[in-house]
C-alpha cells in the first residue's frame, strides 16, 4: 500500500485529498498496483469523494474523526473503493487515548483497565451500524495514536486486547472480515 498519506499532526498544512500534491501519488499506486491508506482531514469529505469517483481502481482505506459515523455510511454506500479502518480506542465520546498524549504511560495503562469493558461496549454500540451496514468496507485499524509511549509493548498488547474483545463482540458473521479477511483482499487488489 501507500501511505499513511492526508490531515496528520505531523504535516505542517492539511491538504484535501484532491490537492495536485497527491495526484501523481495515485498514479504511482495505479502503476504498481497499491492501495492508497488516507487520513482524512475535517472538511475534507467532498474532496475525498471527488478523488475516489475518479479513481474508481484504487482502493482507498481511510481513517480518523473528521467524519461522523453517518457521513462514513454514505461515503462507503457510494463508493465500494472506500474502505474504512476503524480505531475504536480513540474516537467517539469514549476517546480516552487524547488525554494522556504527554503524561506517564502508566495512568493510559491504568485507565484502559479501569475502563475496558465500558470503553468496549461504547466502540460496540458506535461501530455496530456501520459494520452490519458495510461488512465488506471495514477493517480494523493499527493507526495508534501520538504520545511518545504509543509503540510501547504493554500499550500495545492492551490495544490487542482491546481489538479482540471488540470484534469478538460483532455478529460471528463479520468478525472475521473485520478482523482480517476485508484487510487481505484489499491487500491481494481483489
Amino acid at each position: 500500500g501507500y501511505g499513511e498519506v492526508g490531515s496528520s499532526p505531523t504535516e505542517p498544512k492539511d491538504p484535501p485529498p484532491d490537492d495536485p500534491l497527491y495526484l501523481e501519488n495515485y498514479k504511482l499506486a495505479r502503476e504498481h498496483h497499491l492501495f492508497i491508506y488516507y487520513h482524512l482531514g475535517h472538511g475534507h469529505k467532498e474532496n475525498f469523494e471527488r478523488v475516489l469517483t475518479a479513481n474508481p481502481d484504487l482502493n482507498f482505506i481511510w481513517h480518523g474523526d473528521a467524519l461522523s459515523t453517518g457521513e462514513i455510511k454514505e461515503v462507503l454506500r457510494k463508493h465500494p473503493n472506500a474502505y474504512y479502518g476503524i480505531e475504536g480506542y480513540q474516537e467517539g465520546d469514549y476517546n480516552i487515548f487524547p488525554l494522556f498524549v504527554g503524561k506517564r504511560k502508566q495512568a493510559y495503562l491504568d485507565a484502559m483497565n479501569k475502563n475496558f469493558d465500558g470503553l468496549v461496549d461504547a466502540t460496540v454500540r458506535t461501530w455496530r451500524p456501520v459494520i452490519e451496514s458495510y461488512p465488506d468496507q471495514v477493517i480494523w485499524g493499527t493507526d495508534r495514536g501520538d504520545a511518545e509511549w504509543n509503540y510501547d509493548v504493554e500499550v500495545g498488547q492492551i490495544m490487542v486486547k482491546y481489538a479482540r474483545a471488540f470484534i469478538g463482540k460483532l455478529d460471528p458473521a463479520v468478525q472475521e472480515k473485520v478482523g482480517y479477511k476485508n484487510a487481505e483482499r484489499i491487500i491481494r487488489g481483489d
